[in-house]
């Protein structure tokens, strides 16, 4: 299955190593098996059996890459036992990760208390 992204190139969301928009359906990389693609409002996550892809802006930790570096490529993320992520969810810039056994795991900005750690 090819994987298509068109988008209208928000900041670094394409995946691409440039930040050229894009206006044409463009071939980004070829996964199999992908389960979920979530978008954020600068970042995106794909999930397949057994890896999460991230790429995209990641200046609050949204990416769960353990750092707040931006990502112009698709990276894989930093969760461990990828293989058991039932889903996943990307906010403006939080995401959360959703675990086969009902651990949520979530990273990102948390200014309004959207990860509901607390604090």
């Amino acid at each position: 299955m090819e994987t298509l992204r068109h988008l209208d190139g928000l900041l670094l969301e394409l995946g691409f190593e440039d930040k050229e928009n894009r206006s044409k359906p463009t071939l980004l990389m070829n996964l199999p098996n992908i389960r979920d693609i979530q978008c954020g409002s600068n970042h995106t996550m794909i999930l397949t059996d057994g890896k999460l892809i991230v790429f995209g802006r990641n200046s609050k930790g949204q990416l769960g890459t353990e750092d707040n570096e931006n990502k112009l490529v698709p990276t894989e993320s930093k969760i461990e036992d990828a293989k058991n992520i039932k889903a996943i969810f990307c906010g403006g810039r939080h995401s959360m990760i959703l675990m086969n056994n009902g651990d949520l795991f979530v990273c990102g900005l948390n200014e309004q208390g959207q990860l509901g750690l607390g604090h």
